[in-house]
């Protein structure tokens, strides 16, 4: 717009406006002599529907440099009517349009021959283009250096408001020439496979495990929660990024977590009288906590979020089968505190010793607010670090042309002994062992009657990439790994 003061007048470019019309009362007038962006005045047609005269020139690209000339024109044609004085004048041009003799400057474009030729599909040679334009006024000059990605200088006429970048050029040549005599031909450009975003492949993996080997049911649930699920699984909506004028009060908040989520939907399949079933999802998820970014946008992960039926010992063996198949190695350690999840039937998930998730029994409290009567279990595992550590492995599980070895393994410890150390035990002696790839899975936990122990059993799986294991060296291992868990108190049975 255009304002006397703060007080809007006309519309720019377009119409003028009534307050300050020509009228029979009118006893001066001033005169503003101006060009406007064809591109916006375009905008500003479609919007408001108008076809004034103004708005019809000036979108055809009225240039900037008419505009002294139609001054003097102006007033010259003033000065003819003896009823018409000339009280003061003032000048106020763009300087951005100006070079320092106070003369419009021109655009110029560096372009080659070979650009143009590449974004057309012609062969055009460079007499045949420099003719071309100076034909339509264009100023075209020769670049002799030793740069050959820019060996034409062009010069567009006044005239020609709408040039600006070497596209206008080529476009401007093609036209001319003609598009209908470029050659019919299919690019000359090699194709590239794109690459796969490793994280997408991933995901991709991850599918195959849950859905098709396992059975397991996705989910894509909307990223958006209620401050009351939210507080039902024990989070604090306090902070979550939220919406200020959300739809819904049930779509307000940014989830910190995919599990209440699932759990709102597990409740609805049990309800529904579904039973044997088990739900994921694969998504992103942030907090305020977080922080932001370089961008200065909010830091977000990609997670993996799963809920089940079950106790503690079927979501752990999800997580065992993910191990296998992913050939990564998790290591469980004793969960400090959980929103979710219920400390003393649910363990950390550690990863090259990182945290990256963890998995066990959802706390009655929870479940009891989501109305749930069965016991369910979850697991929550960030992917980051799990396709980060993935890569570091080359994407792939190491095949060995030898056998393997398999032993059971069953000892006896102090009943305040936790299993993850145990087993922490048996993989430091394994990790040890040079060009070998063990496997490592728990058989059972027993425990008869009123004793201070119990009995842990492992079931084991050696292999050599180098050579067939001897029973000698096998036994060796083993023997290694009984004197180690001795000093937690340990002995086999």
């Amino acid at each position: 717009v255009i304002c006397s003061g703060d007080t809007p007048v006309a519309l720019a470019g377009a119409m003028g406006g009534k307050s300050t019309a020509i009228d029979e009362t009118t006893s001066k007038v001033i005169f503003e002599i101006a060009s406007f962006s064809l591109y916006n005045l375009r905008k500003t047609q479609m919007s408001h529907g108008i076809f004034s005269e103004a708005i019809t020139r000036f979108t055809k690209g009225r240039p900037a440099s008419d505009l002294s000339r139609a001054s003097n024109e102006l007033l010259n044609e003033l000065s003819r009517h003896t009823d018409c004085k000339l009280i003061g004048s003032a000048e106020n041009t763009d300087p951005t349009f100006l070079d320092e003799n106070g003369k419009f400057k021109p655009t110029v474009v560096n372009v080659s021959v070979k650009e143009i030729n590449d974004l057309l599909g012609s062969s055009h040679s460079l007499e045949l283009i420099k003719t071309t334009l100076e034909n339509v006024e264009f100023k075209v000059e020769v670049m002799r250096d030793n740069n050959p990605k820019i060996n034409l200088r062009i010069t567009a006429p006044l005239w020609r408001a709408d040039i600006h970048i070497k596209e206008d050029i080529i476009e401007e040549v093609g036209r001319l020439l003609g598009f209908d005599n470029i050659p019919l031909d299919f690019p000359h450009h090699p194709f590239v496979c794109p690459t796969v975003d490793p994280m997408f492949e991933f995901k991709s993996k991850l599918r195959t495990v849950l859905s098709d080997r396992l059975g397991m049911n996705e989910l894509l649930t909307y990223s958006f929660v209620s401050k009351t699920l939210q507080e039902k699984a024990g989070e604090d909506p306090e902070d979550s990024y939220q919406i200020v004028n959300s739809i819904s009060p049930e779509l307000e908040c940014f989830r910190q977590s995919l599990l209440p989520s699932l759990l709102d939907k597990l409740h609805d399949n049990d309800k529904a009288g579904f039973k044997d079933f088990a739900l994921y999802e694969l998504n992103q998820v942030s907090k305020k906590s977080w922080g932001l970014n370089e961008e200065n946008v909010p830091k977000m992960q990609t997670e993996l979020g799963l809920v089940t039926f079950g106790d503690f010992y079927a979501v752990k063996h999800i997580l065992r089968e993910l191990e296998k198949s992913l050939n990564l190695r998790f290591e469980l350690k004793p969960l400090d505190a959980s929103n979710i999840l219920e400390p003393l039937h649910s363990v950390a998930i550690y990863l090259n010793n990182e945290q990256v998730g963890e998995l066990g029994e959802v706390k009655t409290s929870v479940l009891k607010r989501m109305k749930i009567a069965q016991t369910v279990s979850a697991l929550r595992l960030t992917l980051g670090p799990c396709l980060d550590a993935r890569n570091a492995k080359k994407f792939g599980i190491k095949l060995s042309k030898f056998p393997s070895v398999s032993r059971d393994l069953t000892v006896s410890v102090p009943i305040n002994t936790n299993y993850a150390d145990v087993e922490a035990k048996i993989i430091q002696v394994l990790s040890n062992i040079s060009a070998t790839t063990y496997k490592l899975e728990p058989v059972s936990i027993y425990k008869k009657g009123i004793t201070n122990t119990k009995n842990l059993s492992f079931h084991l799986e050696i292999t050599n990439d180098e050579k067939t294991l001897a029973s000698s060296e096998v036994s060796d291992i083993i023997e290694t790994i009984v004197k180690e868990l001795q000093t937690l108190g340990a002995e086999v049975v």
